[in-house]
């Protein structure tokens, strides 16, 4: 089974470089149209990743570190507490799921008889062996999710988030969706005034995207309630879902998010942005440098409108069609070659923080760092990434 998975991510790398041909083959569009623009606002800062303590790579636990290590990430648990963050949600990014190109749901589709059982077991399978593959690579692993658990104490609950991680807007749609019950269902839980941290790779940052706009627009609410009804969802429990939710204010991180979907950002919602860069101005770097990571996160720079797969069952196409009104064009190869021109890396609404990570190399080394995007979960930056989030949404933290 491994080798199935190594033949797929091979097969994955052999699209990215066939549209890249072609796109390089055919007429070009005019460069001005689309040339780099800087951004309106200064809501961003570049940094380098400083480790100020070793991280013990051969044992990968909270107690394999040195008594430094482990107190620096106590101190950040202790700041969390402080500011009452009770839950700290931890969700992964595209094709890192349990159904990253719904063959599941469309083989659920073409058999009704197969139970929910069946394929909730096939998904759980599915999930696991993703995560094996993936390992620290833009996925949240359970040494990961271990460390934080030996370090914090129950005081702070992490919940790993699984949604399916498929490339289009349905997928990211439903997994906003679960999210969100996910979240108001463990809130129910616990006494009102505590805050949620979420933190998410990749494609998970516009979850919280179509989740903020749930939250705060009535006239996208609706809407988003009408999919969700045709997707088979109960959209009465779900709006209830959405009013427990608008009584917190969930802080939002994003590692490597693409810029795509409109942040709306509610009462009391904070977010910030992590993204892998070198260089001094706030653009993505060219195509040149991919096979050596030497610009930072190129999956970032490059998952921008119009790089969406089609979904394999029919009516899935269909609802995304309708999303495309609401969350812009989600799969077009000609509005993908025109909006990579734009090299964009910054978000329009929260931080962004551009770190150069140190993983670009003389030798190609795309496979290894996943094009520069699977560098944010790795065990041993995460003292580096929470005591920065610890800085910007929790107070001062000591000196990095």
């Amino acid at each position: 089974m491994q080798y199935l998975y190594v033949i797929t991510i091979f097969l994955l790398f052999g699209i990215i470089f066939w549209i890249l041909r072609r796109y390089l083959r055919e007429r070009k569009v005019s460069e001005d149209a689309y040339k780099p623009q800087y951004p309106k606002k200064k809501n961003f800062e570049f940094l380098d990743i400083v480790r100020s303590r070793p991280f013990n790579k051969k044992d990968k636990s909270f107690t394999g570190q040195d008594e430094s290590w482990q107190e620096e990430l106590k101190n950040v648990g202790e700041q969390l507490k402080k500011h009452k963050v009770g839950h700290v949600f931890l969700v992964h990014g595209t094709f890192a799921g349990d159904d990253p190109f719904d063959l599941v749901s469309m083989v659920g589709k073409t058999i009704p008889g197969m139970s929910e059982m069946i394929q909730k077991t096939i998904r759980g399978f599915v999930h696991k062996r993703q995560r094996a593959f993936f390992r620290e690579m833009g996925n949240f692993t359970n040494e990961y999710i271990g460390i934080l658990e030996d370090a914090w104490g129950s005081e702070i609950e992490i919940v790993p988030f699984v949604w399916s991680s498929a490339n289009h807007h349905l997928a990211r749609v439903k997994g906003a969706i679960d999210l969100i019950s996910k979240i108001a269902n463990t809130l129910l839980l616990y006494n009102k005034g505590e805050r949620v941290l979420l933190i998410g790779h990749s494609h998970a940052g516009q979850l919280f995207v179509i989740m903020s706009q749930m939250l705060s627009s009535k006239k996208l609410r609706k809407k988003f309630l009408n999919i969700a009804s045709r997707a088979g969802y109960n959209t009465a429990l779900l709006m209830d879902y959405i009013m427990t939710l608008k009584q917190y204010g969930p802080d939002m991180v994003t590692l490597g998010t693409p810029v795509r979907y409109e942040w709306m950002l509610g009462k009391n919602m904070r977010l910030l942005h992590f993204i892998n860069h070198r260089g001094k101005e706030p653009f993505g770097g060219g195509a040149e440098g991919i096979l050596f990571t030497r610009d930072g996160d190129y999956i970032q720079q490059y998952g921008v409108a119009g790089s969406d797969l089609l979904s394999p069952i029919s009516n899935e196409r269909e609802l995304n069609i309708l999303l495309d009104d609401m969350l812009g064009v989600g799969s077009n190869l000609s509005l993908w070659r025109r909006r990579i021109k734009e090299r964009r890396r910054i978000h329009n609404v929260g931080r962004s923080l551009l770190i150069d990570y140190k993983d670009s190399a003389i030798y190609p080394n795309f496979l290894k760092t996943l094009f520069g995007h699977g560098v944010y979960t790795r065990t041993d930056v995460m003292l580096f990434n929470f005591k920065l989030i610890a800085k910007h949404f929790y107070g001062d933290m000591p000196r990095m």
